[in-house]
């Protein structure tokens, strides 16, 4: 259920899982064996010579994962720029289907996941209480979608994230969150650790979540030293105190309740 359109810039963002691969096949005999789908549900280009826009709902809707190549890619939507930006980004994510699918740029590469479920909506209601109930007057709870620019060529949108008020003065989010949150689902748990959490940590974020609605649990990572080091993993009834970026408890069973 995730389409991802310049496989080689992925590649290099997927951490050990991707490491060490010298050719294109096996390059994407790692990345299907990271992202958990047959080889065979991998093509690298759009052979038949249609475009990103003309595929449709069959991207999802069969469940597999794709590559294509930024030059493709951009030949289909007819843009000129060299690489997909966040500078074009609007212009890129106005040509793709209208299919309620949630679209990310990251390190150049397009990321499309469907529209999330009843757990997942469930979880974000759960958890943007919790945190609403806590957060103190200078920061700000935000869900999404709602851009999150960590690079000229990098846009993702966290289901939750937390700024500082002072960098959501305009239309637009200003700067780095203070916490970024996904909520795991079958199409995304595998982007969201292998992928995601990486480019945030690059980023400079100083905490990331990723909680789990199905088997409800949170695991939570801080930047020390420029890396994030996993300071929380909890599930069910069990709690964890967080300081960052104020203090909450969270019992991941009760978010869901």
């Amino acid at each position: 259920h995730v389409l991802v359109a310049g496989a080689e810039d992925v590649l290099q963002g997927a951490g050990e899982a991707v490491a060490g691969t010298a050719d294109k096949h096996g390059a994407h005999a790692h990345l299907a064996g990271a992202l958990d789908v047959g080889l065979h549900a991998v093509a690298h280009h759009d052979r038949g010579g249609r475009g990103l826009a003309n595929r449709g709902q069959r991207r999802l809707e069969d469940g597999r994962v794709r590559f294509q190549e930024p030059a493709t890619l951009r030949a289909a939507l007819g843009i000129a720029d060299a690489d997909a930006t966040a500078a074009n980004w609007q212009t890129l994510r106005d040509a793709l289907p209208p299919d309620g699918s949630r679209h990310e740029l990251l390190d150049g590469a397009l990321i499309v996941t469907p529209s999330p479920g009843i757990p997942h909506q469930r979880m974000v209601v759960g958890l943007s209480r919790l945190l609403l109930a806590s957060c103190p007057a200078d920061l700000e709870v935000f869900f999404g979608p709602l851009d999150v620019t960590l690079a000229s060529d990098t846009v993702l949108v966290p289901d939750l994230l937390v700024v500082h008020r002072s960098q959501a003065t305009g239309a637009t989010l200003d700067g780095v969150p203070l916490l970024a949150i996904e909520v795991a689902s079958s199409s995304t748990r595998i982007v969201d650790r292998n992928l995601k959490l990486p480019r945030f940590e690059r980023a400079g974020c100083p905490s990331f979540w990723i909680v789990d609605p199905i088997d409800p649990s949170l695991t939570a990572w801080e930047l020390r030293d420029g890396h994030y080091v996993e300071v929380a993993h909890v599930v069910g009834a069990q709690s964890w105190s967080a300081t960052l970026p104020f203090p909450v408890t969270i019992r991941p069973a009760e978010l869901i309740a």
